[in-house]
């Protein structure tokens, strides 16, 4: 599908308002001591929207709220408010009851031998989700789709019958993509798929996804934190900050101009053969995710902020083709 043809189609996957807090009430002792209760608002808001055939990246810093916004999109974990819908159903109904559109959904995870059973051979965790969905019941037909799947992302297959620690950790996120596949998904979460890989693996596995994205019509929500992965892969960019989005549109459009300060400071941070540079711009320290700054959550970090940031939490606006976050984006260059 072409990028005009999926602007124009209807988003396929819509989330809205979403918000995950963890967190309890504090115990005795605390309560003794008179500590507060600790709560984090892991997200805060989001809102996001994708269309078949895209690819739409959600970039932030390790402790961000990506992976949690990836688990609620899943339906792996339950929103604390706002919802997820997939074709106008939630993703939380879908899950629990194991309704026949739990299979357009699945999940690539960050460390693929841990989300393989070890005490399994691959063939058997790649068939697993097709059992259990009931969509291929027989055994020779089960083993037939595995050998092909196997197959599809560069895997032979005989391999079916080994175990995971007998592949490459690039190998065994081939293992992963081709026990996605196995429902027929229409969308695939991706949880940095390929952070834990060296380069030349990571190259291998984008370019076989994005082969198979082409071939299959389908949609992914990446998550990553390396803007090289983002410009690679994505249609469109979701930059996030303690929680909150603060950047979307377009990836040409946000690589060309970024409008947030924080995104800017990503896109300074990335090291470049053409220019000589002291080294990335100093960011400081992520606020305590648990009590985070008043206002503008990034303007503890920001040489932009102004008096006015502590006081108000900036709405996403539209700005210069694409929408962001923050009270001074018409200046940031």
């Amino acid at each position: 599908m072409t990028e005009v043809t999926a602007q124009r189609a209807e988003p396929i996957l819509e989330v809205a308002g979403l918000r995950r807090t963890y967190g309890d009430a504090p115990g005795m002792l605390a309560r003794m001591l008179r500590q507060p209760a600790r709560r984090v608002r892991a997200v805060d808001g989001v809102d996001l929207r994708l269309r078949p055939g895209e690819t739409m990246a959600l970039v932030g810093e390790s402790g961000c709220g990506k992976s949690t916004v990836a688990r609620c999109v899943a339906g792996l974990e339950s929103p604390s408010a706002g919802t997820v819908r997939y074709s106008g159903e939630t993703m939380e109904r879908i899950a629990r009851r194991a309704l026949p559109a739990r299979k357009d959904v699945q999940m690539v995870f960050q460390d693929p031998y841990s989300s393989l059973n070890p005490r399994w051979p691959v063939g058997r965790s790649i068939a697993e989700p097709m059992q259990v969905l009931g969509l291929e019941t027989g055994r020779d037909a089960a083993q037939a789709r595995v050998a092909e799947l196997l197959s599809q992302v560069g895997l032979a297959p005989e391999d079916a019958e080994k175990f995971p620690h007998q592949f490459s950790g690039g190998q065994r996120q081939r293992v992963a993509i081709a026990r996605a596949l196995s429902t027929r998904p229409k969308v695939i979460i991706c949880d940095e798929p390929t952070s834990a890989l060296d380069v030349s693996v990571q190259a291998q596995i984008l370019n076989m996804m994005k082969d198979l994205q082409e071939e299959y019509g389908l949609a992914y929500l990446f998550i990553t934190h390396d803007l090289g992965v983002v410009d690679h892969m994505a249609d469109r960019v979701a930059i996030m900050y303690l929680g909150r989005i603060v950047e979307i549109g377009s990836r040409e459009a946000i690589f060309a101009r970024p409008r947030h300060p924080y995104t800017r400071m990503l896109m300074d941070a990335v090291p470049r053969l053409d220019e000589v540079t002291a080294g990335a711009p100093p960011l400081g320290e992520l606020p305590d995710p648990a009590n985070p700054p008043s206002g503008c959550a990034f303007r503890t970090r920001c040489p932009w902020a102004i008096a006015a940031c502590a006081e108000t939490v900036p709405p996403l606006e539209e700005v210069d083709g694409r929408r962001a976050a923050c009270l001074r984006s018409g200046e940031v260059a």
